[in-house]
């Protein structure tokens, strides 16, 4: 079976054009509502393909080092591709319907953005699994299997936290920059909570992976 990553090139022209679609509705989208969410939404896919691109760039890579760097670029770059999952908590202020004159009335317009959150939620995270399926093979073939699905592990856990710190501490992936205030901000925020959602959300990314690599993934066998 051929490789993921020959196939990518087949499939980016209709990657790119779903995307640019869910672009072009996202304007009206936007400019229509006024809640914030849908612009962070689109922002935080862009994110996501950022991690996309990094793990192409370290699976096709010939230099080690060179890949290890583009894999340290997606390292920081892939929570934003689980993370999307928590945009879902936006949808808590939309009312599908309402009562007028003791008739329920029905409102067409919950129902639109509650697809485009849900349509960017899945484009997020279907680009995002791609991308650990990339880092996988890669990684199986320097360390072997067992040790490449322990780094999976360790990434779902990272990733975990880093969902955390974003959601609640307000963390961007660029904030590494700032080693000395990040490691504050982590200190700081470190409780029963965060160990919890950590470990939930680690859950989560670890079995979305599995199911992706049991039904998706191209070369099972590999790794």
């Amino acid at each position: 079976m051929n490789s993921l990553i020959k196939r990518l090139p087949q499939r980016w022209p209709l990657m790119l054009a779903c995307i640019a679609v869910f672009f072009a509705v996202s304007i009206p989208i936007a400019r229509r509502t006024t809640v914030f969410i849908h612009h962070l939404l689109v922002w935080n896919l862009f994110l996501a393909v950022l991690a996309l691109v990094f793990s192409v760039l370290m699976h096709v890579s010939k230099s080690r080092a060179l890949a290890v760097l583009w894999g340290v670029g997606w390292l920081l770059f892939f929570p934003n591709a689980p993370y999307l999952v928590t945009d879902l908590m936006h949808i808590t202020y939309l009312e599908f319907y309402g009562h007028d004159s003791g008739r329920m009335v029905h409102y067409i317009w919950p129902w639109f953005t509650l697809l485009h959150l849900a349509i960017g939620v899945l484009f997020g995270t279907m680009m995002g699994l791609c991308s650990l399926s990339l880092v996988h093979q890669r990684l199986a073939r320097w360390l072997g299997g067992v040790w490449a699905w322990l780094t999976v592990a360790a990434v779902s856990v990272l990733s975990g936290y880093a969902i955390f710190l974003g959601r609640y501490v307000r963390v961007n992936s660029w904030d590494v920059l700032s080693p000395g205030t990040l490691i504050a901000q982590m200190a700081q925020s470190a409780n029963r909570f965060s160990l919890a959602l950590t470990g939930m959300y680690a859950i989560y990314i670890f079995a979305a992976y599995v199911v992706y690599y049991a039904f998706c993934s191209p070369r099972r066998t590999d790794v």
